[in-house]
This record gives C-alpha cells, sequence and structure tokens, in this order.
C-alpha cells in the first residue's frame, strides 16, 4: 500500500514493462477487466509486446482456475496488494509455479513453486521473468500440486487444532477446578 503522498505503483504496467526489458518468447494470457487493462494494453503496444498479450477480460473462477493450471508459470506483479496472495495459494495448489514480486507472499509457498524477484525493480523482476523462462527450457517437469492452502488441509488443521485445545483442557480440569476470579472481575495492582 502507498503512504500519503506518494505514488501508487499499478502492477499491470510493472509486468509490462518487465516483459518488455526481458525479451522472453511467452505467451501471456490475462484474465480480469480491472481498471489498468486499457492502460497495460496501450504500454504493450508502445512497448512492442501487444502481440505476446491474449486478454480474456471476466471470466468465471471455474475457467481461471482451469487456465491456471494449464499456465507454465502465474505470475503476480504486485506488492502489497491484500488480496493477491490467494491467487498464489490457488496456483501451488494446482501444481503451478508462481513468479512474484512481493517477498512476503513468497515465503508463503513451497519453494520448489515459487520464482520471487530479488527487489522491487522492473529490472529485478525482468530478470526473475526471463530465469525462469531459462530454467523451463532446460527443465521440462511438473512441479507437484501442493494441498498446503487446500481448504480441506486447512479444515483439518483447524480440526486437530481444536482436538488438542479439547484434550488439554480435559486434562487440566482433571487436575482440580478452575481458579476462581474475584467478583468484579481481576485487579490490577498499580
Amino acid at each position: 500500500m502507498a503512504r500519503t503522498g506518494e505514488p501508487r505503483e499499478t502492477a499491470p504496467p510493472v509486468f509490462i514493462a518487465a516483459l518488455a526489458l526481458a525479451r522472453i518468447d511467452a505467451d501471456v494470457h490475462v484474465y480480469g477487466a480491472g481498471t489498468d487493462l486499457a492502460r497495460s494494453e496501450r504500454l504493450a503496444t508502445r512497448l512492442g509486446v501487444a502481440d505476446q498479450l491474449t486478454c480474456h477480460g471476466s471470466a468465471s473462477h471455474h475457467r481461471v482456475l482451469r487456465a491456471m493450471r494449464q499456465a507454465d508459470a502465474v505470475v503476480l506483479s504486485s506488492r502489497g496488494y491484500e488480496t493477491q496472495g490467494l491467487t498464489a495459494y490457488e496456483a501451488v495448489s494446482l501444481g503451478t509455479p508462481v513468479i512474484l514480486r512481493d517477498p512476503d507472499i513468497s515465503r508463503e509457498l513451497p519453494a520448489s513453486l515459487r520464482h520471487t524477484a530479488t527487489g522491487a525493480s522492473v529490472t529485478a523482476f525482468a530478470d526473475t521473468l526471463s530465469n525462469f523462462v531459462t530454467d523451463l527450457a532446460h527443465h521440462q517437469h511438473t512441479p507437484a500440486p501442493s494441498d498446503a492452502f487446500l481448504q480441506s488441509a486447512l479444515t483439518e488443521r483447524a480440526e486437530a487444532l481444536y482436538a488438542l485445545a479439547a484434550t488439554r483442557h480435559r486434562a487440566w480440569a482433571q487436575t482440580g477446578p478452575l481458579p476462581q476470579l474475584p467478583r468484579g472481575g481481576v485487579r490490577h495492582a498499580a
């Protein structure tokens, strides 16, 4: 998030600039019809990468997930954008690598499925894109999906945590009555 007085950076133009700088052979599929789409298309034309972009506009969640699964990578060029982590989690759950600029989100993802820029600059992001494409050309293997972020896995972890808490509460309750708080709440000594 930008602080007051600082210009707001928008990610799609950063990605387009990095794509042009990286000079990679890539077909880029853009899903969504956000406010930056028209500006990104104009920048892609100006930088000579418009022929690499296919903009699909608004699409159902199911269609986007299917496209993510078939992609070589999902690219997230924002930094500090609150909900982009959900997209990264969906991608790795499908076994699709993620290319990121945000180191905070990257730390949450399996190492085999994340490729993170070494800095916030367009050049660092372009280098990450280029390195990914080079690695992809040399290593034609598909990483295994990660179930760490699937709803069922999260539910299992929550249930295990509740079971542990209940077991500990029962054990604690068997050692004697719970201490009673004085009437009127807890008093703090000054």
